[in-house]
C-alpha cells in the first residue's frame, strides 16, 4: 500500500519541484530576504499553474487565475486578527 501511494507522489509532487528547478530557475536565486524569495517562488508556481491551466477550458482557468491572484493579494498583505 504504501509503496503504491510513494510511486504516486513520486510521479505528481516531486515532478513539480523538478519542473521548477529545471524550467523556471528555481535552483537559486539573486534576491535577498525571506520575503522576496517568498514572493518569486509564488509567481513561479503560479506562472506553472497557467500554463497548466492553459490547457483546461476557458471557465476553469479563469476561476484558477482568480484563486491566485486572491492568494497573492493575501500573502502580500497578511492580516492577523
Amino acid at each position: 500500500m504504501n509503496k503504491n501511494i510513494y510511486a504516486k507522489r513520486k510521479e505528481t509532487i516531486e515532478r513539480i519541484f523538478a519542473d521548477a528547478k529545471e524550467k523556471h530557475g528555481m535552483r537559486w536565486t539573486k534576491l535577498r530576504g525571506l520575503k522576496k524569495v517568498s514572493m518569486q517562488a509564488i509567481l513561479t508556481f503560479v506562472a506553472m499553474n497557467l500554463k497548466k491551466a492553459s490547457k483546461l477550458d476557458m471557465e476553469r482557468t479563469m476561476s484558477s487565475v482568480r484563486q491566485l491572484i486572491d492568494f497573492i493579494k493575501i500573502s502580500e498583505n497578511p492580516t492577523f486578527t
